[in-house]
């Protein structure tokens, strides 16, 4: 398994921060490579993306919130597990501390790779956020 970590800190409450990251509209509007989004179920979505910037990939996302965490699971190409948690927590009503933990599970090489395209563009949708606030 692959662990990527990221920690950010976000100049917003904590419920309008989470609000990008529950409602798939509007984290589709923050992430660099999804372009849309569809609900097929409760906390069930069809993603498509356009992986390195240029192939269109569509994958079901099963998403379950709690108080303040967030889990995305996939299996974006068939041979990898993809699980995404946000966790939030805010000493303020002014700052959001955001950690996320994404996980990769399959072939090794398929991992790597995935790891270390992902990370950079969990950077960006990041910066995508801030700059909301």
């Amino acid at each position: 398994m692959e662990k990527v970590n990221i920690i950010s800190t976000i100049g917003g409450p904590i419920k309008e921060v989470m609000f990008y990251f529950s409602n798939l509209d509007a984290y589709a509007e923050l992430h660099p490579i999804i372009y849309s989004n569809q609900t097929i179920g409760t906390n069930k979505y069809l993603i498509r993306e356009r992986a390195l910037y240029i192939l269109p990939i569509s994958y079901k996302v099963d998403v379950s919130i709690n108080q303040k965490t967030i889990r995305y699971f996939a299996r974006p190409i068939g041979i990898l597990d993809l699980e995404i948690i946000y966790n939030f927590t805010s000493a303020n009503e002014v700052e959001t501390k955001i950690e996320e933990t994404i996980s990769i599970r399959g072939f090794y090489l398929f991992r790597k790779l995935l790891a270390w395209y992902i990370k950079p563009i969990h950077l960006e949708l990041l910066e995508n956020l801030k700059k909301k606030f």
